[in-house]
């Protein structure tokens, strides 16, 4: 006998196959969107262009973002999203131990939201917070730290993966003026055929000059 079929298994079945093509198109429409970024990235013209590439790549992924450029030692603003900070905030670098840590690794961090590890503006009264910290790269020099809260919603793969768009942005407007050294080199044209000196020799004078 063919055992009877619970009556929620076809549901449950059905349930599944909707969640993997919802999951199917929701991969599609990131990889489309990161895409699409990484295209205006190539193509921006001021740093302001470049600042909003930057916060709105970020919008799927992070509720509340901000930026920060890094300039001899001291982050100053430069854009944000649902935050409240001062247009004018600027502050030393190692006043955020967490900013600090971000500056000498060139590497991601993930800190308290404390005073002391991200200075009392950027810090959270609730003592489980966390942030995201992702410093954004001009070939050897970090340029800019990205600070992302920590939410449910916070992907920090993809965060980081913009942060890496942003970086290779601004090397390739940095190095704009080297593109002509590493392009193809011209193809010399193709050189006259030369006879050789003694082709214009008479009969007896090239006999002579062969048997030479």
């Amino acid at each position: 006998m063919t055992p009877a079929t619970h009556p929620l298994e076809s549901t449950w079945r059905d349930l599944e196959r909707r969640l993997d093509a919802a999951c199917a198109h929701s991969r599609a429409q990131v990889i489309n969107d990161l895409n699409q970024l990484l295209r205006r990235f190539r193509q921006y013209g001021s740093e302001t262009d470049w600042v909003r590439l930057v916060l709105e790549g970020t919008a799927p992924f992070a509720g509340r973002v901000a930026l920060f450029s890094l300039e001899g030692g001291h982050l100053r603003l430069r854009g944000q999203r649902n935050f409240a900070l001062p247009e004018s905030l600027s502050f030393p670098c190692a006043q955020g131990m967490a900013f600090e840590a971000a500056r000498v690794s060139a590497d991601a961090v993930i800190t308290l939201r404390t005073a002391t590890e991200v200075t009392e503006l950027l810090s959270d009264t609730n003592s489980d917070s966390r942030a995201h910290l992702f410093p954004i790269s001009n070939a050897a020099r970090v340029a800019a730290i990205l600070f992302a809260a920590v939410e449910p919603t916070t992907d920090a793969q993809a965060l980081e993966l913009v942060a890496g768009l942003a970086s290779c942005a601004l090397e390739r407007q940095a190095n704009a003026s080297q593109h002509s050294q590493i392009a193809s080199a011209p193809v010399p044209a193709a050189r006259a055929a030369r006879l050789p000196a003694w082709a214009d020799l008479d009969e007896s004078q090239r006999q002579l000059h062969l048997r030479a």
